[in-house]
């Protein structure tokens, strides 16, 4: 089991900061059962930094490789609720282009 602790990275304010976790996790991903993304200590971050973690990193990693092996811990509301969103997005089945 690999932990990030993310106020390591603080501020969570970046694409470039999610860009670096995202490649820690992605090097990192073959090696672990379950990466937790800890974010104790960590007040705010931004909908773009979120997205690294979500949208790309599905793509990089497959979406049933993320939802088995990444876990998120220690979240307050507000990020929680950033999360949920681009999980959302990222289960929403595409429209049909007819």
């Amino acid at each position: 089991m690999l932990t990030i602790k993310m106020k390591n990275f603080k501020p969570l304010n970046s694409h470039q900061i999610g860009i670096k976790i995202r490649n820690k996790i992605v090097k990192n991903i073959n090696k672990e059962d379950i990466v937790i993304l800890d974010f104790e200590d960590v007040d705010f971050c931004t909908d773009s930094f979120i997205q690294q973690l979500t949208l790309i990193l599905k793509e990089e990693i497959g979406l049933e490789e993320f939802k088995k092996k990444i876990k998120f811990k220690n979240l307050n509301d507000f990020i929680k609720d950033l999360i949920k969103g681009k999980l959302y997005i990222m289960l929403k089945p595409l429209p049909n282009k007819s």
